[in-house]
């Protein structure tokens, strides 16, 4: 399903939830969940906006509902904040977006198992995109700091990249922000560049 290769899996989806909706087991809110969250992802990968962000809509409203009623909260539920956020942020709604990654954030750290990864990334970038630009720097030098902490100097993470995203320059912004335009702003490209560290500049050269 990678980069759009679903063809082999039309239809697929549509019996999974028509299948699973009318069940009466007691997982049937988390597998049907799982199942919008998976749809949601092959929709986000085709650049399918309005589909993936109504998808991961019901997946964190099913995940809610499973820990409401099992009187927990989890892992699973974070995930779904930060998924629905990354579809926020690509139709252009950061400031929703935004509060869902910090929903993400407040649930890891509550749990223990917060530590900075590629969504810092894509956080900061949405602050870029609404021109808080020394907000951005301090999201990302801040994550720096924590995963040295954490994994030490020789940590292999591709999140190790927005090391190189420590602008000290407005001119760097810009092209930082050029770059978030052809990936989580208007639909156009199918690789999630801010997931794979591309906020690598070289400052000396700008």
């Amino acid at each position: 399903m990678e980069r759009g290769r679903t063809r082999g899996f039309d239809n697929f989806f549509d019996t999974a939830i028509a299948v699973c909706e009318p069940l009466v087991h007691p997982d049937r809110d988390c597998l049907l969940g799982n199942i919008y969250h998976i749809l949601g992802q092959v929709n986000y990968h085709n650049n399918n906006v309005d589909e993936s962000r109504d998808c991961m809509e019901k997946s964190l409203e099913l995940q809610r509902k499973v820990c409401e009623e099992d009187g927990i909260v989890d892992e699973r539920l974070a995930m779904a904040y930060a998924e629905r956020g990354l579809t926020k942020m690509q139709d252009g709604l950061y400031e929703e977006g935004i509060a869902d990654y910090e929903k993400d954030r407040e649930i890891r750290e509550s749990l223990g198992t917060y530590a900075p990864t590629s969504k810092e990334g894509n956080l900061a970038s949405a602050y870029m995109a609404l021109g808080k630009l020394e907000r951005a720097d301090h999201i990302l030098t801040e994550a720096i700091t924590r995963r040295i902490e954490l994994y030490g100097e020789k940590d292999k993470e591709s999140f190790r990249y927005f090391e190189f995203c420590r602008i000290s320059r407005i001119d760097s912004f810009a092209m930082l922000l050029n770059t978030n335009e052809r990936t989580i702003g208007p639909a156009g490209w199918h690789t999630r560049l801010v997931d794979y560290g591309m906020y690598r500049v070289d400052t000396t050269k700008v």
